[in-house]
């Protein structure tokens, strides 16, 4: 039970929305540039999402567009990708072998850790209708 918990966190999307939210709505237009959107617009808020361990950008975008539906956004405007990269952490085992000769050899090695993670940004607009 511990380990399927642990799996869904870890496959799970993180996802943060500031903004206005409207009546939800059952379709959304999905725009990768600003310059296609046809249509003058309110930008209602922002949203990012980081996929889990084992998720994917694709998990990422999937989520956003479900909250924006939740919104009532008209669209969604993708920002592109942010890559963070964690300050490296080292570690240093030691080791000690005795030779039959009475000799000590030690030998230490050094492991360099660093997590990278990614985030979708993306902004919920609401078109202005005339």
């Amino acid at each position: 039970m511990i380990l399927c918990s642990l799996l869904l966190t870890a496959c799970g999307v993180s996802l943060s929305y500031v903004g206005k939210s409207y009546a939800p709505v059952d379709t959304i237009d999905l725009w990768f540039d600003w310059r296609d959107v046809p249509f003058d617009y309110e930008t209602m808020g922002y949203a990012d999402a980081s996929p889990g361990v084992f998720g994917s950008i694709e998990n990422a975008q999937a989520a956003i567009e479900r909250r924006a539906r939740e919104a009532g956004a008209d669209a969604v405007v993708f920002e592109g990708v942010r890559r963070d990269v964690s300050e490296p952490t080292y570690k240093t085992t030691e080791k000690s072998e005795k030779g039959v000769d009475g000799s000590v050899t030690r030998t230490s090695t050094t492991t360099k850790e660093q997590n990278v993670s990614h985030t979708l940004m993306a902004t919920f607009i609401k078109y202005k209708r005339h």
